[in-house]
């Protein structure tokens, strides 16, 4: 998983119009971001999002733990995907390794 911070578009099962939030951590199962909203757990929802170098990625998942994050006033969700391309997988897993050699890097 790659510590993260990149915003994020999420869009509820049934309902109208695309929300905001932004990522925490990101890896090739799912995603934990943050929004001003609390979401309960088993929600369905579209996410999208865009990687450095990569075409925009398109999943749908379920909130699988959700939390108030008292520090900043975010609720955090865990989502698991339950649908993303081969493609998408792929670009979620090499932005990910790459994140994993720049922080070695970086400690070497």
């Amino acid at each position: 998983n790659r510590d993260d911070g990149r915003a994020i578009s999420h869009q509820l099962r049934g309902n109208a119009g695309p929300r905001k939030g932004r990522a925490r951590n990101l890896g090739g199962g799912g995603i934990c971001f943050e929004s001003d909203e609390s979401l309960s757990v088993d929600t369905a929802m579209t996410l999208w999002f865009t990687l450095p170098d990569a075409d925009p990625l398109e999943a749908c998942g379920r909130v699988v733990a959700t939390k108030l994050d008292p520090a900043n006033s975010a609720h955090v969700h865990h989502i698991s995907f339950s649908t993303l391309s081969d493609l998408g997988r792929d670009s979620i897993l090499t932005y990910v390794r790459e994140g994993r050699r720049q922080l070695l890097m970086a400690h070497s």
